[in-house]
């Protein structure tokens, strides 16, 4: 019995979990999607496409505004609904494993992308990003490497998958909704080559499990740090 409850402590020290309710995880959800994919999305993408339409600096320009504007959002709510962080434990042990995950993931990218690149090529998600990456490199880490992830794991991990796993109240369909959700928002429907975006749609499913997984299991500073250095290694490799 000593022995389980030492176990839990040690859990509950590496998991450092923020006790999100219900409300909170809703409104990140709903901010989140707002900001990215309807307010945000429509006033940037319709300003520069004029200036700039498809190319690097018009996604750059779009992805910055867009994902800036959302953090600002999500930010000012957490600040007003008084979602204390300081309550949570961060340890050293959510940060080096979710590190971990982190680069266990760009590695499985990497050999797939190897395993595929005979019958597929880059996906339209990774076109862009590695456009932006290249004619942007400093900015792109900041924006795609930090921001974006951030953004992200508060809408799709504090928001989505802690509401699934809060109103339905079992952890199976809360992780295959999320994963599915996360990959498919990265997947481009209107694509000439909708094959590529169909090859590459197991990558985006694993990463959306994983770091449901690792918000699960070490929280949201664990699954931003997997983010995080998922990005900037895809940024920089």
């Amino acid at each position: 019995m000593k022995k389980l409850n030492s176990c839990k402590n040690i859990y509950k020290q590496i998991n450092g979990e923020i006790n999100f309710s219900v409300k909170n995880s809703v409104c990140l959800l709903t901010i989140g999607l707002v900001g990215i994919f309807l307010v945000f999305n429509l006033i940037f993408t319709t300003v520069f496409e004029r200036f700039y339409e498809n190319t690097n600096k018009y996604y750059f320009l779009c992805n910055t505004g867009i994902y800036v504007c959302t953090f600002i959002s999500l930010f000012i709510y957490i600040v007003i609904s008084k979602i204390n962080f300081r309550k949570s434990i961060v340890s050293w042990k959510q940060i080096v494993f979710g590190l971990l995950i982190g680069a266990g993931l760009i590695g499985f990218s990497h050999l797939y992308g190897l395993l595929t690149s005979g019958i597929s090529g880059s996906n339209t998600n990774q076109e862009i990003a590695l456009g932006i990456a290249n004619t942007y490199k400093i900015p792109s880490i900041f924006i795609l490497g930090i921001i974006g992830p951030i953004v992200e794991e508060l809408t799709y991990r504090a928001g989505l998958f802690e509401l699934l796993k809060k109103t339905i109240k079992n952890k199976v369909p809360a992780y295959i909704i999320t994963s599915i959700f996360f990959a498919f928002i990265h997947f481009n429907f209107l694509a000439e080559n909708i094959v590529v975006e169909l090859i590459s749609l197991p990558v985006y499913l694993l990463a959306g499990f994983a770091l449901s997984f690792t918000y699960d299991k070490l929280g949201l500073v664990g699954s931003i740090a997997a983010h995080i250095l998922n990005n900037i290694l895809s940024i920089l490799l």
